[in-house]
């Protein structure tokens, strides 16, 4: 048995972190013979949920250490250097089920989306690029491989966490990230660059829901007509409180979308789905923040903007796995994204992708895949400019989905690099 511990699966409502999760242990699991995974959680019932009907060898450790991170590291540090030089696995420095947990796996993959970047995650806490360099540093003090399976790094604004930073990378195994702007920074800051590997997003390999699930979801929905061309447009409650705090955009983002909903239905004669792309378990639904997080809230208030509400399905009830998601979203003829793993789900299926981008990371992704023109920067985007986009797409969009088709073949096909990485990895330490 290969005791593999998959680190970056916390983030409960992100169908994004899902996506990745669920393809990351399909890759190894594939790549692996008896893989068993484990992975930390405050809501173990959560992830058992979410992950057991695929079918893997899954241990959910219930994370409930509330000691400091370095203090744990320091713990860590103190076990590597005796076993290091006196040959002595004092056991019992491992003292929670962080250390112990990590201690026991036999490789240590790091599938933090874009989480390692200071624009995304700040200064503070386990999911800012110090926690993430400082949890790096805390497994190969204990010994263990780490491979950063496909994300975006940085930047790193900061010259300590720079510094940090790149300390830590040059400490693993590989990184692999997806796309050539992280890639190509990674080099410019000193990290490795045999280190380096360059690969698609893991969600690109996700299976969609089945035809018949998706059309029972959306003929529930309203959708009656099966014949009626249909537009994805997925709403982000994270971009509606950016929004507001915006000098320099036109429009509230809320009611832009509204109103280029209205320009879609009217002029192209077709049926509009507001999908979200962030959304709260039951389990934790009342839990403080949840109002910056969940699409869910975003959807309502754009469809309350609309004018007209019959040529509109707005997906604001149920709980929709990442495969049931992208199913909805396999079935549109042209699909507007803010979320970058609701686009990912999108292009994955050929589907002509229109994606507002708010990081660094949608315009490597957006350009794997041919449609780098077909992106918006969110601060300043207008609706005239989402408007021209979406008529030159909608126009074109025969010609978009034939010629994104080899590249998406060949995304897919790169993400499986990822196993036969660790799988090679893991056979040099036998």
């Amino acid at each position: 048995m290969t005791k593999i511990l998959i680190r970056g699966t916390q983030s409960h409502e992100s169908i994004g972190v899902q996506a990745m999760t669920i393809c990351t242990m399909n890759i190894l699991d594939k790549s692996i013979p008896n893989a068993k995974f484990l992975m930390f959680s405050t809501n173990p019932e959560i992830d058992h949920r979410l992950y057991d009907q695929y079918g893997f060898d899954l241990s959910v450790v219930v994370r409930r250490t509330t000691s400091n991170a370095v203090l744990r590291l320091s713990r860590a540090i103190l076990w590597g250097t005796l076993h290091k030089l006196l040959k002595i696995d004092a056991k019992q420095l491992l003292n929670n089920e962080i250390l112990q947990t990590t201690y026991e796996a036999d490789i240590v993959i790091d599938m933090l989306g874009d989480g390692f970047s200071f624009d995304i995650g700040g200064f503070g806490g386990n999911k800012s690029p110090i926690g993430h360099s400082l949890n790096i540093l805390l497994a190969t003090s204990l010994e263990k491989d780490v491979v950063l399976f496909p994300q975006s790094i940085g930047p790193f604004r900061n010259r300590l966490v720079k510094s940090l930073a790149k300390f830590s990378l040059n400490k693993v195994k590989a990184i692999v990230v997806r796309e050539k702007l992280s890639k190509n920074y990674l080099e410019d800051i000193g990290v490795n660059k045999s280190l380096v590997y360059l690969t698609a997003d893991t969600a690109f390999i996700l299976e969609p829901a089945s035809h018949e699930k998706v059309h029972e979801i959306l003929f529930k929905k309203g959708l009656v007509d099966r014949n009626m061309p249909l537009i994805g447009i997925n709403i982000s409650q994270l971009l509606k409180y950016r929004s507001k705090n915006l000098e320099t955009a036109k429009q509230e983002y809320i009611g832009l979308m509204a109103e280029l909903t209205d320009y879609l239905t009217t002029t192209f004669n077709t049926v509009v789905v507001f999908l979200p792309h962030a959304i709260f378990p039951k389990e934790i639904v009342n839990e403080a923040g949840r109002e910056r997080e969940d699409d869910i809230t975003a959807v309502k208030e754009a469809y309350e903007k609309v004018e007209n509400k019959d040529k509109v399905i707005p997906i604001v009830s149920g709980q929709y796995s990442a495969s049931e998601l992208k199913g909805i979203i396999g079935q549109c003829d042209m699909f507007i994204g803010a979320r970058m793993h609701a686009n990912i789900a999108a292009a994955s299926l050929c589907i002509p992708t229109i994606a507002i981008a708010y990081s660094i990371k949608a315009p490597g992704i957006m350009k794997m895949v041919g449609l780098e023109k077909y992106m918006c920067d969110f601060k300043t985007m207008t609706f005239e400019e989402l408007k021209s986009k979406a008529d030159n797409m909608w126009h074109s969009r025969g010609k978009i989905k034939e010629e994104m088709r080899p590249k998406v073949e060949e995304l897919k096909e790169s993400v499986w690099f990822n196993g036969r990485l660790v799988k090679d990895l893991l056979d040099k330490t036998k």
